[in-house]
C-alpha cells in the first residue's frame, strides 16, 4: 500500500436549515437513516462512534453547527484517515456541507471519492425528499 498522502475534497448544498444538516450527522438515529443501517456514537470530544458497515472512530473536535472532525478506522478500507465536516448556512432554508478526508493512500483514493459521494448524496436525498438511497442503484445508474 503506499503512503498515505491524498486528500478528498466534496461540497454538497442541501435544502434544509443548518439545524436539520447537523442533527443528520449528530444523531445516531438519524445516521443510520442515510449512511448505515446501525450507528452508535458517544457524540463528545473523546468519544468513539461505530456502525454496522465497520466504520470506527473517535470525534477529535466538535462545534455545534459549525464543524465535525473524526478519525476514520475501517481496517479493510482505508485506514488512518481524519474526516473534517464544515457546515455553514446559506439561508434559512439551505445549507453548506464541506467534507474534506485527509491522510488517504493512494490505493483508496477512487473508492473514497466514489463512497462518500454516494454518502453524500444519500444525505441530500434524506433530508430533501426523506429517503435513503440504495448503493448498489446509486451506482448502477452512475455506471460503476
Amino acid at each position: 500500500m503506499s503512503t498515505h498522502q491524498h486528500e478528498l475534497i466534496l461540497r454538497r448544498t442541501v435544502h434544509v436549515s443548518l439545524d436539520q444538516l447537523w442533527s443528520a450527522w449528530a444523531d445516531p438515529a438519524e445516521l443510520a437513516k442515510w449512511f448505515t443501517d446501525q450507528a452508535e456514537q458517544d457524540f463528545r470530544v473523546g468519544g468513539r462512534y461505530q456502525n454496522s458497515d465497520g466504520d470506527r472512530g473517535e470525534f477529535l473536535e466538535i462545534v455545534p453547527k459549525a464543524k465535525l472532525v473524526f478519525t476514520w478506522e475501517q481496517p479493510d478500507y482505508a485506514p488512518g484517515g481524519i474526516v473534517s465536516l464544515h457546515f455553514r448556512q446559506l439561508s434559512e432554508e439551505a445549507s453548506e456541507l464541506l467534507l474534506h478526508h485527509t491522510n488517504i493512500s493512494c490505493d483508496d483514493e477512487a473508492d473514497l471519492n466514489i463512497a462518500w459521494n454516494w454518502g453524500l448524496d444519500s444525505l441530500v436525498a434524506y433530508l430533501e425528499e426523506s429517503e435513503q438511497l440504495d448503493y448498489q442503484v446509486w451506482a448502477a445508474g452512475r455506471g460503476l
